[in-house]
């Protein structure tokens, strides 16, 4: 028998060899991915931060100003008025001022804390309102809101009492009697309305003197918010002198006008460039039947207006030569400078009331007498001046004005 000798090469199977390149294609391919999928983890990391940074930035500068809940009485919540619902009262008759003021254009914005919504995030099993943690974060670093509005409602002995303070600011004191019955309703609104102005006294006191000399006409009012701001804006001449002019409007409401005419001397001694100066002076004319004269600074008032003006300054001169063409007895001259003074701004109320009256008296058209002296009123003039006004009171017994101003009697 013929021995045999084993061939390795024939008799050991041969491995299978991979392919040149292929074990280490699939390696790297791993590697990429695994390090796409890092850098889309760092990058989601930096974006969630980048935008809680900008949010806890905004939150922390946020101009608007937001009334806390104002405390109150346990009773106060059993009978339905909570902090949160006065807060609410508050923060709509802010807005109320506002329209009412036709000046919304420079109005600030006012919310109750209850409709500022917020987030809560799960820390250790307990939810925290994500606005709540910013604040901490902002007064950890040295960065404190200055919009915040805090308040107290209290009852004493008879009396119903609000304390109040605009971050920033003096706390003011509010009172109003209980009536007999304990309803809470009207004293509650007294107060509402106390805090509002306030509020708008601290904040944005352009709206509340807009207010109290455009929808109220109320001198009183005008002239005690004039001396706070005097003394606010001591130094800058250019705004003493508007105060001024304000001072002496509400002088006119008051019909004195000797006094009056004063103020509007101290104001150009501030500045000479003022154009409310000139107007009110153009009243305090306009109230002496110095008509002529009247005009004249009506149109010097409005040659010393400025490119940075609003539109309602505008208007409300352009109201105001309607007054003075109509006590001249150029009815239509009256007519047609207020109809551009509504052309200009379209909410300026004292223009509808004073067409309103140009129908009556020119026109002798009491209908749209009726719907012009509506709109006025829609458009935020106070019924309470229509009783006020001489040129009405041969129409305050028409039961069409009765009914119209009961409508819009607060």
């Amino acid at each position: 028998m013929k021995d045999t000798q084993p061939n390795p090469e024939q008799d050991v199977p041969s491995k299978q060899i991979p392919a040149p390149g292929r074990s280490f294609s699939i390696l790297r391919l791993e590697e990429r991915v695994t390090a796409i999928f890092s850098i889309m983890a760092k990058l989601f990391v930096i974006s969630v931060l980048i935008v809680a940074a900008v949010f806890v930035a905004r939150e922390l500068s946020d101009s608007s100003y937001y009334i806390q809940n104002i405390e109150v009485p346990e009773a106060f919540q059993q009978a339905g008025f909570s902090g949160n619902t006065i807060a609410t009262r508050i923060s709509r008759k802010l807005n109320e001022i506002i329209q009412r003021a036709s000046t919304v254009e420079s109005a600030i914005s006012y919310a109750s804390a209850s409709a500022k919504s917020d987030v809560s995030v799960d820390l250790i099993g307990v939810g925290v309102p994500i606005r709540g943690i910013i604040e901490l974060i902002g007064n950890a670093v040295g960065i404190y809101r200055k919009n915040k509005i805090t308040g107290e409602i209290t009852i004493e002995g008879n009396t119903m009492v609000l304390e109040l303070e605009v971050i920033g600011e003096k706390p003011e004191r509010f009172e109003a009697p209980l009536d007999s019955s304990g309803n809470w309703g009207v004293p509650l609104k007294t107060l509402v309305t106390d805090a509002a102005e306030t509020i708008l006294k601290y904040t944005n006191d352009d709206v509340l003197n807009a207010y109290y000399g455009n929808a109220l006409q109320n001198g009183e009012k005008v002239i005690r918010l004039s001396k706070f701001r005097l003394e606010r804006y001591k130094g800058n001449r250019e705004k003493e002198a508007s105060v001024y002019a304000a001072w002496a409007q509400g002088l006119v409401h008051q019909k004195k006008l000797d006094e009056a005419l004063v103020k509007v001397e101290e104001g150009l001694k501030y500045s000479t460039e003022e154009h409310r100066l000139y107007n009110v002076w153009a009243n305090v004319l306009r109230g002496q039947k110095k008509f002529e004269e009247s005009l004249a600074k009506r149109r010097l008032a409005f040659a010393k207006l400025k490119p940075t003006d609003s539109k309602k300054r505008r208007a409300v001169i352009m109201s105001g030569m309607a007054s003075t063409m109509g006590s001249l007895g150029y009815g239509d001259s009256a007519i047609y400078y207020l109809e551009k003074a509504i052309e200009i701004d379209p909410d300026l109320s004292t223009a509808y009331y004073n067409q309103s009256l140009h129908y009556l008296r020119h026109k002798h058209d009491t209908t749209r007498f009726f719907e012009l002296l509506e709109t006025s009123l829609v458009k935020g003039i106070d019924a309470g001046f229509i009783y006020r006004d001489e040129d009405m009171k041969g129409m305050l017994s028409d039961q069409r004005m009765v009914a119209l101003i009961r409508r819009f009697e607060e």
